[in-house]
């Protein structure tokens, strides 16, 4: 995904979302977030797994358990592949 308009370098937004859709960290995001949303679901909502009904709105906050883990995992990978870029232009420029 390259903007012609900026000289053929990719903005901001379209290194974030590049990185964002990698497989390398979609498969990591996902890895994450089915650890850290079971084990959260377990300890907020065991009872009602196992035991009783689940309504709508407990559903909800089951799968928001699981997409908070995969965001923040996405979010932190994303961040420190770029901040690394970043680090190593920067290094470059200065030899």
């Amino acid at each position: 995904m390259v903007n012609e308009m900026s000289g053929g370098k990719q903005t901001k937004n379209e290194r974030h979302i590049h990185h964002w859709r990698h497989p390398h960290t979609v498969r990591r995001a996902h890895r994450v977030a089915l650890v850290v949303g079971t084990v959260l679901n377990l300890i907020n909502h065991y009872d009602l797994i196992f035991g009783s009904a689940l309504t709508g709105s407990v559903a909800i906050q089951i799968v928001l358990t699981y997409l908070v883990p995969y965001v923040v995992s996405t979010h932190g990978q994303v961040s420190s592949h770029l901040d690394n870029a970043r680090r190593s232009i920067n290094d470059e420029k200065m030899q």
